[in-house]
């Protein structure tokens, strides 16, 4: 990940200036400050989540980024499952693509534009985990203790703890190249 010159701002509070950096692969990288500097702020620019006023982030092609989020919703009507799941929007997509274009090719269209379309879908669910996907999402919640009597549960009747597991078992199922903790 190569950060260079982020810079944002909260009315005429700058709570990003001129920031740049770069993390190459296996490494970890801390960031450490009081409350209300811009961590939670960095990391969310750093996810895709808020817009910048400056500056860039790159990653390599195809590369996803996922952030652990220290307060997921509590309301929304999502269950722990949905919520999970949700995480992996890429893999989603992948499977809802794939449905259509199978739809299409079963209606006799194999032109080469759904075949292609077909192609680079496959793809895209083969780097997310494959048709195994879901499964692998189950295994990661219970392997952080998620029990599956509770995956149907609305997020809003989660404890604290319980709900901090949950994000992160969202932020796992991305199968993410970047993690943001």
């Amino acid at each position: 990940m190569q950060v260079t010159r982020l810079s944002k701002r909260y009315g005429d509070r700058p709570i990003l200036d001129d920031v740049s950096f770069r993390v190459g692969s296996g490494e970890r990288l801390a960031v450490v400050g009081r409350n209300g500097e811009g961590k939670t702020t960095l990391l969310r620019a750093l996810s895709g989540e808020i817009g910048l006023d400056g500056g860039s982030v790159s990653l390599a092609k195809g590369e996803r980024v996922a952030i652990h989020d220290q307060r997921p919703p509590r309301s929304g009507g999502e269950s722990v499952r949905e919520y999970v799941l949700a995480g992996a929007p890429h893999a989603l997509a992948a499977e809802e693509a794939l449905a259509r274009l199978q739809a299409r090719m079963a209606d006799g269209d194999t032109s080469e534009g759904v075949m292609g379309a077909y192609e680079r879908a496959t793809a895209e669910l083969e780097r997310a985990g494959g048709w195994d996907w879901r499964v692998s999402a189950e295994r990661t919640m219970r392997g952080l203790g998620i029990v599956e009597g509770h995956w149907d549960q609305q997020l809003d009747s989660l404890s604290g703890g319980e709900l901090t597991r949950v994000s992160l078992a969202r932020a796992l199922a991305s199968n993410p190249d970047v993690l943001l903790l």
